[in-house]
């Protein structure tokens, strides 16, 4: 069998991409909500009632994005972190034993 190696700083880097998308989406979500208020107090009846249901539905669904890419975030940046010090621990057995020969 081999050992799974992986390069922990990508790892972490697709991490921290994850993150920066995940807060550009909530940058687009506030501003999407702000459009929302404005079009409630600029259009009345019932196809701005209509619309602005579905609209406020597509904003609700980036809520879902979001919550994935945070969570998918802190997994791959915590997993990158504990294999990292994992791999730092072995290796300082691996120079111990050597060491001690």
């Amino acid at each position: 069998m081999r050992d799974i190696v992986i390069n922990c700083r990508k790892v972490y880097e697709v991490g921290s991409l994850y993150k920066n998308k995940s807060d550009e989406i909530n940058i687009i979500e506030n501003n999407l909500k702000k459009i929302s208020d404005n079009i409630k107090s600029a259009w009345s009846g019932a196809d701005s009632h209509n619309f602005i249901e579905s609209f406020e539905a597509h904003i609700y669904e980036l809520e879902n994005l979001k919550n994935y890419l945070e969570g998918n975030s802190k997994l791959l940046k915590n997993n990158a972190l504990e294999h990292n010090q994992s791999n730092n621990k072995y290796a300082s057995r691996l120079e111990r034993r050597n060491y001690n020969g």
